[in-house]
């Protein structure tokens, strides 16, 4: 049950290079794939007319975006198509490339939509020079095949999970040392300016008494 709470949607591959994942667990609300998927930055729809923002897709909190880095090929683009579930039995998937995103076959277009359902199949990239396209099979937790075809117990689901924890948790400490990093470093400058001041202070004072000195014996 674990497993089963810990997504709410998988893609398994059904066509491809064996060098992309079998199978991709989305976790967060929204999931962001792509080769650079930290390129991917939520639009602000604060100041966006009500037209735009009525055709954006529901906003979430930064907490609620999970990325999803893919390695595989240089012909995926930075930040390649995101997904979010819209409901337990649905979610939608915004294209972000052009190189032959297709939903159930459906070419779908750079910067447009196709809504999802449970067993669609989600074309990441159509067949390119020398290399296959790349096609996966969506499954939805909401869905009553979810658990018939007892998805939360596969070995390949879990240990997707698995290792997409093992990455958080490696990504959290690489944070964590960069942060120590750059205390350290900031800690040294301010070190280093609070010296500089004291310094510049004691030269002011030394400059003062001097001036004083001096008037004291110009007054005489």
């Amino acid at each position: 049950m674990e497993h089963d709470r810990a997504c709410w949607g998988v893609l398994r591959r059904t066509k491809g290079d064996a060098a992309f994942p079998e199978v991709i667990p989305l976790c967060a609300t929204r999931v962001v794939v792509g080769r650079r998927p930290e390129h991917y930055e939520a639009p602000d729809t604060i100041f966006r007319t009500a037209s735009a923002h009525d055709d954006a897709l529901p906003d979430v909190a930064s907490t609620q975006i999970d990325r999803v880095a893919l390695a595989a090929s240089k012909r995926l683009s930075k930040v390649h198509c995101i997904f979010q579930r819209t409901d337990d039995t649905n979610a939608v998937v915004e294209c972000q490339t052009n190189n032959g995103f297709a939903v159930n076959q459906a070419p779908v277009g750079r910067g447009t939509r196709a809504a999802l359902s449970d067993g669609d199949g989600v074309q990441l990239l159509g067949d390119g020079p020398g290399q296959p396209g790349v096609s996966y099979e969506l499954a939805l937790r909401g869905a009553p095949t979810w658990r018939a075809g007892a998805v939360f117990y596969d070995a390949a689901v879990i240990h997707a999970l698995r290792a997409r924890g093992e990455t958080r948790r490696a990504t959290l400490k690489a944070l964590r040392e960069v942060a120590t990093r750059l205390e350290a470093a900031n800690n040294t400058v301010v070190r280093a300016t609070d010296a500089r001041h004291r310094l510049i202070m004691k030269r002011r004072g030394r400059d003062a008494r001097r001036a004083l000195v001096d008037g004291i014996a110009a007054a005489r």
